[in-house]
């Protein structure tokens, strides 16, 4: 699962469920710089994840999704 948000730049934070694969991803999005485009950080179940692909979900369990645009 991709994580590359593309928001009007007026929205500061977004929450959102999304199942892929079997699994449920609790997705907040917060985006303090008012941009448009771009991660600064992202993490899965509070672990930092380099890039924006999150790894393959190993169950059909839920997982949270910490992602700070910038």
């Amino acid at each position: 699962l991709v994580i590359d948000p593309c928001i009007p730049a007026s929205f500061t934070e977004l929450t959102l469920t999304r199942k892929f694969r079997g699994a449920t991803y609790r997705i907040h999005i917060t985006n303090p710089e008012g941009k448009e485009k771009g991660l600064a950080s992202l993490t899965l179940n509070g672990v930092p994840v380099d890039g924006n692909m999150l790894p393959s979900p190993k169950d059909n369990g839920e997982y949270v999704v910490e992602a700070v645009m910038g």
